[in-house]
């Protein structure tokens, strides 16, 4: 078998475990900082648009090809042969260190477009931000458009009070003002 050509079902079990702590990580992160199902809304509601399709797109982008490549390429890159007790360590380091970076990448942009956008920096980004890394490291999401969803639940929920925010392109505002004042 060619580990290289589809995500072994070991492969998928510890995506799926890695990510069930992180949602476990993220749960319990919110109460200890008693983030409320409102500021989430908020939070969720005022993500740009543009970010709801990255996410969607990056989702479908690694569910795909990406960690199959990721596998492959680390398994040569530490000369682990499939099935040795070195590919185990390898099968958990791998989404690992793509998760964290997804997260990482998540919180930066989502955190810069929502505080853009609501001129805070909350726990509740943070947790969305979490959401979003964890919704893209679970295995076979690609096929559904949650996020894009639970961000149409969130504007309807809020009846549109943030649509402006999240429909608001960053920087286009400013550029306005540059183009205006000139």
């Amino acid at each position: 078998m060619d580990y290289g050509k589809k995500l072994s079902l070991g492969r998928w079990f510890v995506r799926v475990l890695m990510g069930s702590a992180l949602i476990a990580l993220l749960l319990m992160y919110g109460s200890s900082k008693n983030v409320t199902t409102s500021e989430l809304t908020k939070v969720i509601a005022s993500t740009n648009v543009l970010i709801i399709a990255a996410v969607e797109i990056l989702d479908k982008i690694t569910d795909r090809s990406t960690y199959v490549r990721m596998y492959a390429g680390f398994y040569r890159a530490t000369g682990v042969s499939p099935g040795s007790r070195g590919s185990f360590i390898v099968s958990i380091l791998t989404p690992a260190i793509v998760g964290l970076g997804i997260f990482a990448l998540m919180l930066y942009i989502t955190a810069g477009t929502v505080s853009f956008s609501l001129g805070s920096y909350s726990p509740a980004v943070i947790l969305w931000a979490g959401a979003l890394a964890t919704y893209t490291m679970l295995p076979e999401t690609g096929d559904d458009e949650l996020i894009a969803w639970a961000w149409l639940g969130a504007t309807i929920a809020t009846h549109g009070q943030y649509l402006h925010n999240a429909l608001m392109i960053p920087g286009l505002l400013q550029l306005v003002k540059v183009i205006i004042g000139f």
